[in-house]
């Protein structure tokens, strides 16, 4: 069992594991969350997904977070995490989002960075070394077209500040 599983096992047994985690060994996987059940793995048939892409087809795991290892009453809080030996990514799916007004999307970007702020303070808060067993911690927010959100100052200080904090 991975060091990080582990952990979880240990440090919140109250939360919902099992039912939470599944992985992949595939060389291309997508994750989709459709609203009305957690974030899973499915083909990538030209949907706007979340794409992974795993050269060394090693086992990559997901940890649906938001509506799964948290209820939907819970703070809010990202979709999921990936995770292998090595690596671990946080992720937030905005891929329903199809305004194209820039007050919304500057609305979702934000709430995005909000939940993922979240999540990652619940982990440091609950066991500070939780994140240590990996070499690289990311984050990302997955949005519907490469356009989106428009590349704008307010959107750079808020990456900036996330990454200053994080």
């Amino acid at each position: 069992m991975d060091l990080f599983v582990e952990k979880l096992y240990k440090n919140f047994s109250k939360q919902k594991i099992n039912n939470c985690l599944c992985y992949t060994e595939k060389q291309v996987d997508c994750i989709v969350d459709d609203e009305t059940q957690k974030t899973f793995f499915t083909s990538c048939n030209g949907i706007d997904s979340f794409k992974i892409i795993n050269n060394t087809k090693n086992r990559i795991n997901l940890l649906a977070i938001d509506g799964c290892f948290f209820s939907n009453a819970d703070k809010k809080r990202c979709d999921g995490i990936l995770f292998n030996n090595k690596e671990l990514c946080l992720f937030e799916l905005k891929l329903n989002v199809v305004s194209k007004k820039g007050k919304k999307r500057k609305e979702r970007f934000s709430e995005a960075i909000e939940q993922l702020q979240s999540t990652i303070d619940f982990f440091r808060n609950s066991d500070k070394d939780i994140f240590i067993t990996f070499k690289d911690v990311s984050a990302y927010i997955c949005m519907r077209t490469a356009s989106y959100p428009r590349n704008k100052a307010s959107i750079g200080h808020q990456k900036v500040a996330f990454l200053e904090k994080n």
